[in-house]
């Protein structure tokens, strides 16, 4: 993060786009898309989100990300433990509860 990242100049690039007719979610996907491929040797160049809105780069990865959340999405659920909630209280909650009502 910069001293200075620009937020206050990205508030009305964004509403352009939401006045321009871009989908928020194009603009979220495409935002996602860059920041996981983000390599290390480019992150000191990071554009102020202003500029890169109004640039309109998000349009450049929406699609892609959407193709990657489908990937992942089509894989088989292996190693997955199934995790089944507790029956009762625990220790801690009873504790917990028990304090609560004394405090009351």
């Amino acid at each position: 993060m910069r001293k200075t990242d620009g937020r206050g100049k990205a508030r009305p690039a964004y509403q352009q786009m939401l006045d321009a007719g871009v989908e928020p979610a194009d603009m979220l996907d495409g935002a996602r898309w860059y920041l996981r491929n983000l390599s290390e040797r480019d992150a000191p160049y990071i554009p102020l989100a202003a500029s890169w809105l109004r640039s309109e780069r998000w349009a450049d990865d929406c699609e892609q990300e959407r193709a990657y959340q489908a990937r992942l999405n089509e894989r088989p659920a292996e190693n997955v433990v199934s995790i089944t909630p507790q029956r009762g209280q625990t220790a801690f909650l009873r504790e917990f509860e028990r304090r609560k009502a004394a405090s009351e």
